[in-house]
Formats: C-alpha cells, sequence, structure tokens
C-alpha cells in the first residue's frame, strides 16, 4: 500500500494535467457553441451543472494550478411559460322543458240511438158496437124535435158493453164524405135520436146536414171511412118506420119506438114518454088504410084512414070541447 503523503513524480503528473486541460477547455468552449446551437431553436436550455471535482489526487493540482478565469456563462432567458387559454366554462345544458302531458280526448258519449216512435195501433173498427136500429123516411106526425118540428130520423144504438164516443164519426146518404157527429158519447145500450132535416147542428140533439130519400142507403162510417152499417131506405109509408128486429133484419112497422127498445114493450114505453098538454092524446093514426081495418057502412064495408085518440088521464074527457083538423091555423 502507497503513502498518500508522497509526492508524485513529473511522469506520473503530465497524464492527469493534460486530462485536466481538456476538461477545462471542453467546460469553457462547449456551453457557447451549444447555446448558440440551440438558442434559436429552444427557448428552454438548461444551464450545465458545474463539474463536479475529481477526488483524491486531482483536489490537490487544481488546488496548485494557476486559475483559469472561467468566462462567465451568458444567461439564456428563460422563456415564460405560454399561458394555457383559460377554458370556457361549459355552459350547462338547458334542460328541457318537461312536456305537459296531453290530455286523452274524453271520448264523447254515444248517442243512444233514437227509438222510432211507435205507431199507434190502428183503432178497430167499431163494427159490432155501434149501430143503425130504427130509421123514419116519412115523418109527418110521429115524433116532434125540439122545435116541435116533425124531421126524418134516425136511432143509433150502442150495442156493447163499453162506452163509444161519437166524436169524428161520420153518417151520409154517401158511402164517402158525410157529416159528423160533435163530442157525444153512448153509455152502454144506449140510444140516440139523430134528426136527418139538412139543419146541420152539433150537439145533444144532432140535426145533420141532408134528409133521407127513398131507395138511397144510409151510412154509419168511423173517423178512417171505414163502414160501420148501412141501411137502404126502401119506399115506405108516412109515419111507418124500419125498424131492426130480433133476427137483426129491417122491417116496415106502424109502432115505432124512437129512443126505446124495438118491440111492442118499447112502443108503449114511447107512447108514456111523450109529453102533453092535455089529458087527450092521438095515439095512432093510419093514412093509408087499403085493407088493415075495414069499416061497416050503410053503403057497405069501407076502408078509411082512421086516428086513434087516448085518454092520459084517470079522469073522464068531454070530447065536445076538443076538434079534429089537418090544418093547425084551422079555428
Amino acid at each position: 500500500m502507497k503513502n498518500r503523503d508522497q509526492k508524485p513524480g513529473k511522469k506520473h503528473l503530465i497524464a492527469p494535467i493534460g486530462a485536466f486541460c481538456l476538461l477545462i477547455l471542453l467546460l469553457i468552449f462547449y456551453p457557447r457553441l451549444t447555446a448558440n446551437t440551440y438558442q434559436a431553436a429552444s427557448p428552454m436550455l438548461f444551464t450545465p451543472a458545474p463539474m463536479a471535482t475529481l477526488p483524491g489526487v486531482l483536489d490537490e493540482y487544481v488546488t496548485a494550478s494557476p486559475a483559469v478565469e472561467t468566462p462567465a456563462a451568458t444567461a439564456i432567458p428563460t422563456a415564460e411559460p405560454t399561458p394555457e387559454p383559460t377554458p370556457e366554462p361549459t355552459p350547462e345544458p338547458t334542460p328541457e322543458p318537461t312536456p305537459e302531458p296531453t290530455p286523452e280526448p274524453t271520448p264523447e258519449p254515444t248517442p243512444e240511438p233514437t227509438p222510432e216512435p211507435t205507431p199507434e195501433p190502428t183503432p178497430e173498427p167499431l163494427t159490432g158496437k155501434l149501430r143503425i136500429s130504427e130509421i123514419m123516411v116519412k115523418n109527418h106526425s110521429t115524433l116532434r124535435d125540439e122545435d116541435g118540428n116533425f124531421a126524418d130520423w134516425i136511432e143509433l144504438e150502442n150495442i156493447s158493453s163499453e162506452t163509444v164516443s161519437l166524436d169524428g164519426l161520420r153518417i151520409s146518404d154517401k158511402a164517402e164524405g158525410g157529416w159528423c157527429f160533435g163530442v157525444i158519447s153512448l153509455a152502454p145500450g144506449e140510444r140516440l135520436m139523430v134528426y136527418a132535416d139538412g139543419r146541420d147542428i152539433k150537439g145533444p140533439v144532432p140535426h145533420t146536414d141532408f134528409s133521407l130519400s127513398k131507395d138511397e142507403s144510409l151510412y154509419l162510417l168511423d173517423d178512417m171511412g171505414r163502414v160501420i152499417d148501412e141501411v137502404l131506405c126502401f119506399p115506405g109509408k108516412a109515419d111507418m118506420s124500419l125498424s131492426l128486429n130480433e133476427a137483426g133484419e129491417f122491417e116496415e112497422t106502424y109502432f115505432p119506438s124512437p129512443g126505446y127498445e124495438n118491440s111492442e114493450e118499447g112502443y108503449l114505453l114511447w107512447q108514456e114518454s111523450l109529453e102533453v098538454s092535455s089529458p087527450l092524446i092521438i095515439s095512432e093514426l093510419m093514412v093509408y088504410n087499403d085493407s088493415f081495418l075495414r069499416q061497416n057502412t050503410a053503403l057497405g064495408p069501407v076502408y078509411c084512414d082512421w086516428i086513434e085518440l087516448k085518454n092520459v088521464s084517470s079522469d073522464g074527457v068531454e070530447l065536445s070541447d076538443y076538434c079534429l083538423s089537418d090544418d093547425e091555423d084551422n079555428k
């Protein structure tokens, strides 16, 4: 092991000194060369760190060597860092408005189908409920109307078990048209007297706008023009009626019963109903007596027209107080 205090010889000092000088030269000129070369190219240069001293023997030689002035290194201006652009704040996305829920359309109520009007039932014809029961074409002295006149007359009868309205019904001497009744109703079994004298009066005592004639038909029509009943007015004698008998056929009779049952009993009831101002009445007469009642006279049997008088009172009547005439103005 060599003693570190022993001074080296001259041979041993040449090589280290030469290397040291070369190193110094590099340290002096290299930075300048590199600074001129790269200063323009790059603003960012690094200052070389100072060379570390060699350990050991080199420290002594560096101390003993004449100091070589090292030119001060030209300070390379440090380029200011380019400030990074401040990023603009990203705008928060505007929230899209929440669309209001579209209300579901209220379904329109389905209109209920309009029911077709139920046609009113056609009323049944009054055939079998209402009928013509008696007529008189030549009423000369049998029945007076409310004014005291002798007019042709027609009797209607309700043969049903219910009340029948005559409103809208017609009666005519033709098969169509006709005279309309007013507001009149007939109870079951009730009869109505209708005067056919052409006076056209509606009311409880109706008068038609036509008169009866022989050999023509009389029609009773409902409000739809359907025939309820009809009668042929065949020729008859004065004060003789056409009466509907129990067999349902019309026959001539000298015992009319206007407003009552078509029977002998009905005739008597009608006679009793007649209003009189005297106890003596004309109860019956015959105008054309050709063979019905014979009178025996001195000249032989004859057939004369005749009149029957009746005392309706309970007292005796003096006939000399009365007279007969075919002229009401005859005194």
